[in-house]
């Protein structure tokens, strides 16, 4: 299982140094949040539990939904967490504890890998989907894995859709988690935040990619009270450190700059995607995504993947080898993308 982000062990791989490479393998945005300057004693001191973080997640997550879908939603409704990934690894077990007997977990074909991992781990027989299973069919106790928008894809399960598939996991005692960590680049209308009310569902963000900022680690967990205080007591004090917390705060209550990334990330995407164009033009080349990310389908990806890493580009090569997702360069990496694919058509043709 590879991921992206793994600059290190590419670059010794191809023996070009570190500080030569353009990262472009991650769904990270390349404009980030600009760091305050955080105050000695968040650095000093034990992390204290910080409500006023639960509530500008709730405002920044729900500012795009309906008033009369958010009225129920509350900061006690959303954890803080260490990123998502951290709930990733241990929802299985504290899914376990709550029912013993569930043994079917349904997770994407193509999507992050993490889910497959934690659950396959915990000991859940892993059943991959490319369409989205038909709640009739659902076995009893099952869980089923969203990743919404899709990553590395960029499909997007319309809200409707997926409040069938809750109601079904509902009257059979199973699990819906909803892995939206992409969704602030797309329809964040779309949001399953509107159905956090269920205990039958979960839905996980991240605040890594649209801020840019994915080193802060910071994520949140946003579900009906039943999910939040017995995974509140797993984590444990102290998950997500002070200084994370205050960057966090001040980048979610910004809406002036909120507002001038939007901006921002759809030229830059739009660009990457005119880029991407014209030089993926055969019929089987196709381009979906987000605003943070590209991908491309194209039989010589692999070749492709080996040719830029050579140029010293860093692209995620997709799982089953089928295509290429390129994440979002600033102007500079964008312009030294475009000589290196023009390079690679004049060398051998690829595309």
């Amino acid at each position: 299982m590879e991921h992206g982000g793994q600059l290190n062990k590419v670059a010794n791989r191809f023996n070009i140094p570190i500080q030569q490479w353009l990262d472009l393998s991650t769904g990270i945005a390349p404009f980030a949040y600009p760091v305050p300057a955080i105050p000695l004693t968040y650095w000093q001191q034990l992390p204290q539990p910080c409500p006023a973080l639960g509530q500008a997640a709730v405002n920044y997550y729900t500012k795009d939904l309906t008033p009369k879908n958010i009225t129920m939603i509350c900061n006690e409704n959303f954890l803080a967490t260490h990123g998502s990934q951290e709930v990733i690894q241990h929802l299985p077990t504290l899914w376990r504890q709550h029912n013993p007997n569930s043994q079917c977990v349904f997770v994407p074909a193509s999507g992050y890998t993490e889910h497959k991992k934690s659950w396959s781990k915990a000991g859940f027989n892993i059943t991959h989907y490319t369409q989205l299973p038909n709640p009739s069919n659902l076995p009893i106790n099952s869980v089923v894995v969203l990743i919404n928008p899709n990553n590395p894809t960029g499909q997007l399960t319309p809200l409707d859709n997926i409040q069938a598939l809750l109601t079904a996991l509902e009257e059979k005692q199973g699990l819906l988690v909803v892995d939206e960590a992409f969704m602030d680049t797309v329809q964040p209308s779309q949001s399953a935040l509107v159905l956090i009310n269920s205990r039958a569902v979960v839905v996980l963000k991240s605040m890594g990619k649209f801020f840019g900022l994915a080193g802060m680690r910071l994520g949140f967990i946003a579900a009906h009270h039943y999910w939040i205080d017995p995974l509140n007591s797993i984590l444990g004090p102290w998950s997500v450190n002070g200084p994370a917390q205050y960057v966090g705060l001040s980048a979610l209550k910004d809406q002036h700059w909120q507002e001038q990334q939007y901006q921002k990330l759809h030229q830059q995407a739009a660009r990457l995607e005119q880029l991407l164009n014209r030089y993926f033009t055969e019929p089987h080349n196709t381009i979906t995504g987000t605003l943070l990310f590209k991908s491309v389908s194209t039989p010589y990806a692999t070749h492709i993947f080996e040719q830029l890493c050579q140029q010293g580009i860093y692209v995620r090569l997709l799982d089953d080898k089928s295509g290429l997702r390129f994440g979002l360069p600033n102007d500079k990496g964008l312009i030294r993308l475009g000589h290196a694919l023009e390079h690679l058509r004049a060398s051998d043709c690829m595309f």
